[in-house]
């Protein structure tokens, strides 16, 4: 018999980042995505 285990999704590190001027949080965000972290704002 063989058994089939599903693989779950690895969980991102998060990294909070505090920036006041949207377009460089835009760049830090997509940055940081593609490097592997899940950046947050705070609102």
């Amino acid at each position: 018999m063989s058994s089939n285990i599903g693989v779950l999704p690895t969980a991102r590190p998060k990294i909070l980042l505090v920036e006041d001027d949207p377009g460089v949080r835009r760049s830090l965000q997509l940055l940081l995505h593609g490097k592997g972290y899940d950046p947050t704002f705070p609102k």
